[in-house]
């Protein structure tokens, strides 16, 4: 029960990048066991969850700005909606990793073509996003 009180004392952001990296994790796990089984199988286990766990933060936070660029471009973004942010990213961050894990697994690929291509269409996200907000505000200037 204390760990519950512990989380409970948290800030609605904590909760909500903590909740959110909870939920990414599986599927980074997932996908770490169905492209390299070998290194789950000849290593102890909590050498692969560190394994999950950095790439789950480090590609949660990409997909973080990617996903905040967009808002602030779409003029969504409000002062305090940063937990619908950390939702969409969740979201976005999941489904890619499914639709991805499913194309390497149907083409044998191995966990390095995996974890390169999320995080490469993670970086192409923020190159569009960070292209398409400032062509729409110009676009928004240009009608009025």
């Amino acid at each position: 029960m204390d760990i519950i009180e512990e989380f409970n004392k948290f800030h609605d952001s904590i909760k909500a990048l903590l909740i959110s990296i909870a939920f990414i994790l599986p599927f980074m796990y997932l996908s770490e066991f169905v492209l390299y089984r070998q290194f789950m199988l000849s290593n102890e286990i909590h050498i692969p969850i560190i394994l999950s766990f950095c790439l789950t933060v480090c590609y949660f936070f990409i997909n973080m700005i990617a996903s905040m660029i967009f808002i602030k471009s779409s003029n969504r973004l409000e002062e305090n909606n940063l937990i619908g942010t950390f939702a969409l990213t969740t979201f976005v961050s999941i489904i890619w990793i499914s639709i991805i894990l499913i194309f390497a697994y149907m083409t044998n690929r191995d966990f390095f073509y995996f974890t390169k291509t999320i995080f490469i269409i993670s970086t192409i996200h923020i190159l569009l996003f960070s292209v398409i907000s400032p062509l729409k505000k110009w676009r928004d200037k240009r009608n009025n």
